[in-house]
């Protein structure tokens, strides 16, 4: 008897540590997400608490946090926000990279992480940490393409690095060359307009309105990149 509740005891913590590590984009993540884009963040917040307590260590809940700040601030473009919730990228790669490893997301969430504090520093003129996080990105990117070669949204955030780099003003142009890195803005945006077509049909179909959002926004978001954000 003793043994059976042993047994019994060991299972329980066994499935308790394999609960620990997850990434899940389920039905209230996808909600959630889908709040974020179309900037509905008080309901998107709440949507993410009802999966906190459901599965609270799903990895997806601390992207989509990310998310938050990086839609809320490209939409204030507040520069007193945007000093105040840049802290927030350190603690949240952290968090991932404590989570599944095996999970074609633990590679990819940290990249997204990076890459939207990308956009964000560039957008408000922090070009040469801008560089750095996106190339951080790509490296990501590249690692998780190699051990997961049909997970198709690396496809979406590898056109966006191009993007990056393509969109580097000429006077900064040396940062991309010490990186070792570089773009192409309308190489980007094609990529991204075949990805549009392949998403519909797909398990990751929810991305689509995130690529659209890009191809309806990088030209004039970028067009504009040499003027940053002043207070």
């Amino acid at each position: 008897m003793f043994k059976k509740h042993l047994l019994f005891l060991l299972f329980l913590i066994s499935s308790t540590l394999t609960a620990k590590a997850n990434f899940n984009f389920d039905a209230n993540c996808i909600d959630a997400y889908k709040a974020i884009l179309a900037l509905r963040i008080p309901e998107a917040k709440l949507i993410l608490q009802k999966e906190r307590q459901q599965n609270p260590q799903n990895g997806i809940i601390i992207l989509l946090n990310n998310y938050i700040d990086y839609f809320s601030l490209l939409a204030s473009e507040n520069k007193n926000d945007y000093d105040r919730l840049s802290d927030n990228k350190s603690a949240r790669i952290s968090l991932l990279e404590d989570n599944d490893k095996n999970s074609p997301f633990y590679l990819f969430s940290q990249a997204e992480v990076y890459l939207q504090w990308s956009f964000l520093k560039a957008r408000f003129g922090d070009y040469v940490s801008s560089g750095f996080d996106s190339k951080k990105a790509n490296s990501l990117l590249k690692e998780n393409e190699e051990k997961f070669p049909d997970f198709l949204p690396n496809q979406k955030s590898l056109a966006l690095v191009n993007v990056i780099f393509g969109a580097i003003p000429a006077s900064f142009r040396g940062i991309t060359r010490f990186l070792g890195m570089n773009g192409n803005l309308e190489t980007g945006v094609k990529q991204l307009e075949q990805l549009k077509s392949k998403l519909p049909e797909t398990k990751f179909s929810f991305y689509n309105d995130e690529v659209v959002f890009f191809l309806w926004t990088l030209i004039p978001m970028f067009c504009t990149i040499t003027r940053p954000i002043q207070n």
